[in-house]
């Protein structure tokens, strides 16, 4: 969790719903970090929407074993890690690149709940994990 303040205030703890108090010191942003990180967030989600959609467009509609590698599976929802070769493979034979040398994970199914939850899962080994990430 990224905490954005404009001011400069002293360190205060905060609950966060059922989580553990958060034990990070605010993050004070300039205005010109802020922007830029908004517009890092805003390329990522506009980059993962136009790969979604050509996912879903697809006749198929499946995962490419060479490019995915399966991470965990639960009910209707699967979730894949990129291979470091199926991306090199991608890029040599003129198809998009999934990323910009980080690691990329790719869901798919279908599930009720939040993102947020659903991202603190795939990441997290356990509840307590998830709940230091989560603060």
């Amino acid at each position: 969790m990224l905490w954005c303040c404009g001011s400069t205030s002293t360190f205060q703890p905060k609950m966060k719903g059922r989580f553990i108090v958060n034990p990070f010191q605010e993050l004070n942003l300039t205005p010109a970090d802020r922007t830029s990180l908004e517009d890092l967030a805003n390329q990522c989600i506009t980059t993962n929407l136009q790969l979604c959609m050509k996912y879903m467009s697809g006749s198929k509609r499946s995962v490419d074993p060479h490019h995915w590698k399966p991470l965990k599976e639960k009910e209707r929802l699967r979730v894949y890690s990129e291979r470091p070769e199926g991306a090199a493979a991608a890029a040599a034979s003129g198809n998009e690149p999934t990323g910009s040398g980080l690691p990329m994970i790719l869901c798919v199914g279908t599930m009720e709940g939040k993102l947020e939850d659903l991202l603190f899962g795939v990441i997290s080994e356990d509840l307590e994990t998830m709940r230091v990430k989560a603060s």
